[in-house]
């Protein structure tokens, strides 16, 4: 979206369509997303959906994270190993403007 080019974030969607194993996709998701957040551009990424973070890790060889509070309630954020910003979010609930919410309070907190 143009408000997320706007803030300087970049998206990395997976595709609405794949065909296959879901186990095969996932993994060839979390290698690709990988390859993106390990890159020297990012220092957060925002992870929708359990699976899709779990994927992630798995890729990254992540086993463990260390949480250190939420961004919104049910928003956790982690500190991975790399001292890089993990925040999560179940792909199961929220409010279809959440992205802006979590903007918002990582914004005002920033200032």
């Amino acid at each position: 979206s143009q408000a997320l080019r706007n803030w300087g974030w970049s998206v990395f969607c997976s595709p609405n369509e794949h065909r296959g194993d879901p186990l095969a996709f996932a993994a060839q998701f979390g290698e690709e997303a990988k390859r993106a957040f390990e890159s020297d551009q990012f220092d957060t990424i925002i992870v929708f959906g359990g699976d899709t973070a779990f994927s992630l890790l798995n890729a990254m060889n992540i086993d463990s994270l260390e949480p250190i509070g939420e961004v919104l309630p049910g928003v956790p954020v982690s500190l991975l190993p790399s001292h890089k910003i993990l925040i999560t979010k179940a792909g199961g609930f929220g409010h279809p403007n959440l992205l802006f919410q979590v903007h918002e309070r990582l914004t005002h907190e920033r200032s």
